[in-house]
């Protein structure tokens, strides 16, 4: 019996765009929205963030630029679960660690956190998430499957020929380009004939800084890689109050979007330590830091885009049975899943932001009056939030500029 595929993936754009420090000043920042979660789907979202510190952790071992979404992640796991038999089931809701909780709760907490996030009333960032199912014509996807996908997910169903791989990928992509406001415009699918689903998340984020850097204080400088090479590149720089830690193992600042709804925390690590050694002692929780200190702060321009594979990492967090046969059953017969990757873009310029509350509890509070330096001039890594409920839109480590 030939055993059908599915083919899973997360295309990601993310961008941060500029505006000027005028523009900035004539617009409204909008009415401030706080996500209500209540204490067991509050549970449930730290054991999300949980997962991607792990999923991090996982991806960064590799001496390159990762940029992921554990988001996307996570909401493209809980469609899979909605449809894997009960080892991918139990495999996936291990490496959650949400064994304490049903699929109808699970369902539930992502459909609250991703309309919760599509409602946020802010001019200054604009953020969508969708959900594509694309079954070939030979499949039909079973009904409580399809009824859950639609109800919780708000996935769109599509039917397509796989046969005709060139005209499927077209398909595909033409999605994956509207849905990235043209960010991503090929997915670089392997589908093949033996194709029989997708499953697709994208997630767009387009932010502008709370307060932007002025474009006039952006000049080239040097940037040491992971690999040891010095590169030339732009700089930006500004003064700014801000939320900042320091410890013997990394500085860590936080800058905020439009009307603080959403934040970018930036971790450097100290001099004498590498990225690897500094990941697992983070704190990536400034909810408890209640002021803000003067900061020196050097950020370089960045650009670029990532297409990682998740397979090995997937296998490697113990959700190794999604790719034996028939464990997607409760999709339709003979359901496995063969492939898992995420395409993101990234850009970061001067428009700037503004931080919300972050602490670490390994990490010492600055105290107030004090002016204190971060210069990003090395490997750093980076997540973007939403701050009423520390959501993790996106994790990424900066290995070089490119």
């Amino acid at each position: 019996m030939r055993l059908n595929k599915l083919l899973l993936l997360g295309c990601l754009p993310f961008i941060i765009t500029a505006c000027s420090e005028e523009e900035f000043e004539k617009s409204d920042t909008g009415e401030k929205v706080k996500i209500e979660l209540d204490v067991q789907q509050r549970s449930i979202q730290k054991k999300s963030n949980d997962f991607a510190y792990q999923l991090m952790t996982h991806a960064a071992k590799e001496n390159k630029n990762i940029l992921i979404s554990p988001l996307s992640l996570q909401v493209t796991l809980g469609m899979l679960a909605n449809g894997a038999n009960e080892q991918a089931y139990n495999e996936i809701i291990t490496a959650l660690d949400l064994k304490d909780y049903s699929l109808e709760e699970l369902n539930e907490f992502h459909k609250i956190v991703m309309n919760g996030i599509l409602n946020e009333q802010d001019p200054k960032v604009e953020v969508s998430l969708s959900n594509s199912m694309w079954m070939d014509k030979s499949l039909q996807a079973k009904e409580v499957f399809k009824n859950n996908l639609k109800t919780y997910y708000n996935t769109s169903l599509y039917n397509v020929d796989f046969n005709k791989t060139d005209m499927a990928n077209n398909e595909i992509n033409n999605w994956a380009n509207k849905e990235t406001k043209g960010m991503i415009k090929d997915l670089q699918l392997p589908l093949t004939a033996s194709t029989k689903f997708v499953l697709s998340n994208a997630c767009y984020f387009d932010g502008q800084w709370s307060s932007p850097f002025n474009i006039k204080n952006t000049y080239t400088e040097f940037f040491t890689a992971e690999n040891g090479a010095v590169q030339k590149v732009p700089m930006m720089h500004k003064t700014t109050k801000r939320i900042y830690l320091e410890n013997d193992n990394y500085q860590l600042v936080s800058l905020d979007f439009g009307n603080k709804s959403f934040s970018m925390v930036i971790v450097l690590p100290q001099p004498s330590k590498t990225i690897a050694e500094i990941l697992p002692s983070i704190d990536w929780n400034t909810s408890n830091v209640s002021h803000e200190v003067d900061v020196i702060l050097s950020l370089p321009k960045i650009k670029l885009e990532t297409l990682t594979e998740l397979n090995e990492i997937l296998q490697g967090m113990g959700m190794e049975s999604l790719y034996e046969n028939n464990s997607l059953s409760n999709i339709s017969n003979d359901l496995s899943l063969s492939w898992a990757q995420q395409n993101t873009c990234f850009e970061i310029d001067e428009s700037g932001v503004k931080a919300s509350s972050v602490t670490s509890a390994n990490g010492m509070e600055s105290s107030s009056g004090s002016i204190y330096e971060m210069t990003v001039n090395r490997p750093f890594l980076f997540a973007i939030r939403e701050n009423s409920t520390n959501t993790l839109m996106f994790m990424g480590k900066i290995a070089k500029i490119e």
